[in-house]
């Protein structure tokens, strides 16, 4: 009886990965990290240039911080962005389609359809991520201390945040976001307010970056602040837990279809 449950499951999963033949994807993914990488390693440094001449000691500390910045809020806007064009087609087309009525009758769970996607979606998404982090603190370390004779010394805890605790926040608010396309009675309203939040945090968080860097006078990144970004994906996928109870066929029909 299991088997004949998690086969299909496996095979849902393996048919979601296959977004990553779409347009979309490669389009999102080469485009971000095009986007990044020209922000993150070579827009700063005109801008720290000039700072070794006037003070070097500035520039060395400007250095150090821009890649805190950088992992304060570019990972997870990054992976929410991404998350949010596919998931237009893994949750909302397929739910406003009919796809996911047909779905329903099959041997699967509400439960682990859901779990099959988003497993999928971040199969595909934190590669991207994790490939991006790595090439920036890269190409900030090495053609920084090429062209300015300066290093990025970056530190674990910001390590940390970058490549663990801000995807994992991400995919804990991917996951819940999904979660409510199957339960609200208008996932395209859903994804839209959702689309202009990931916007409005991406475009924020870049304004309030560029204050910081010009007030900051400590690091940026604590394990404090590492901390916390674990302890709120915690309580989005206890909130997330919570809600999947929710996720039965006849609640999703009566108030979906």
């Amino acid at each position: 009886m299991n088997k004949s449950i998690v086969k299909p499951g496996k095979v849902l999963y393996q048919k979601e990965l296959g977004n990553a033949k779409s347009p979309v994807y490669w389009f999102s993914g080469v485009l971000m990290m095009g986007l990044m990488i020209w922000l993150s390693v070579f827009v700063p440094i005109e801008n720290i240039k000039l700072m070794l001449i006037s003070s070097p000691e500035t520039a060395s500390f400007m250095a150090k911080i821009w890649p805190q910045t950088y992992a304060l809020i570019q990972p997870l806007w990054v992976f929410l962005l991404v998350w949010m064009f596919l998931s237009t087609e893994v949750f909302i087309a397929e739910k406003t389609d009919g796809r996911l009525e047909m779905l329903l009758t099959t041997p699967l769970k509400l439960k682990e359809i859901w779990v099959s996607k988003r497993r999928a979606l971040f199969t595909l998404i934190y590669p991207i991520v994790l490939i991006l982090n790595v090439l920036i603190f890269y190409l900030q370390n090495k053609i920084w201390l090429m062209q300015m004779g300066i290093s990025t010394g970056i530190q674990p805890a910001t390590l940390t945040l970058a490549i663990l605790a801000a995807p994992l926040l991400a995919y804990s608010l991917g996951s819940l976001m999904g979660l409510l396309s199957f339960l609200v009675s208008n996932p395209a309203a859903l994804q839209s307010i959702t689309f202009l939040i990931v916007f409005a945090v991406g475009f924020g968080g870049n304004y309030l970056m560029s204050n910081l860097i010009k007030n900051a006078s400590a690091n940026l990144i604590t394990w404090t602040l590492v901390g916390a970004y674990f302890g709120i994906a915690l309580i989005v996928g206890i909130i997330t837990l919570f809600l999947s109870r929710k996720l039965d066929k006849d609640y999703v029909i009566s108030h979906t279809f």
